[in-house]
């Protein structure tokens, strides 16, 4: 059987990964004032970037419902592919739950926490596509997925203090 690889949109994958891999992505929130709009799609970092400039406050994200992961993986199932969703940490987002509870909810998914976020979280999407691309099962894939994300550490630099 395929295998579909979902993640969200804080594994900060290149478009063009996305694209090479056929990775699927259920966007989270991001909140800037009154606005909530799904992170890179209806916000760019460049609005993000933006809004902190002229307002002076920091966005806020929140998680994608329930429903969101849902008709992601149902959309999936429903042509037959077994789903491996790779999930912001649950340390970070109340995502994994709305992920989980979806999986419950189809049927035929496996989810699995990055325990990690951008770059980190990226890197095990990326051996997860590896892996399906190479024909390893669903469950193979979230076995082999869940033991690397206590080896995977990231860390990032900032241009400035100011925030």
């Amino acid at each position: 059987m395929k295998v579909k690889i979902i993640s969200d949109s804080t594994c900060d994958l290149s478009p063009q990964l996305i694209q090479k891999y056929d990775i699927s992505i259920v966007p989270l929130y991001v909140v800037l004032g009154d606005v909530s709009a799904k992170d890179g799609i209806e916000a760019t970092p460049e609005d993000i970037y933006k809004y902190v400039d002229e307002t002076g406050k920091l966005p806020k994200t929140s998680a994608p419902n329930v429903d969101d992961f849902a008709a992601e993986f149902k959309k999936w199932r429903d042509l037959d592919y077994e789903v491996v969703h790779l999930n912001i940490s649950s340390d970070f987002s109340s995502s994994y739950l709305n992920a989980c509870a979806a999986a419950d909810e189809v049927g035929g998914v496996e989810v699995v926490d990055t325990r990690n976020l951008s770059t980190g979280s990226g890197l095990v999407v990326l051996h997860a596509a590896e892996m399906a691309q190479k024909g390893a099962s669903a469950k193979e894939i979230a076995e082999e997925c869940r033991d690397l994300t206590g080896r995977v550490e990231a860390s990032f630099v900032v241009d400035s203090i100011d925030y």
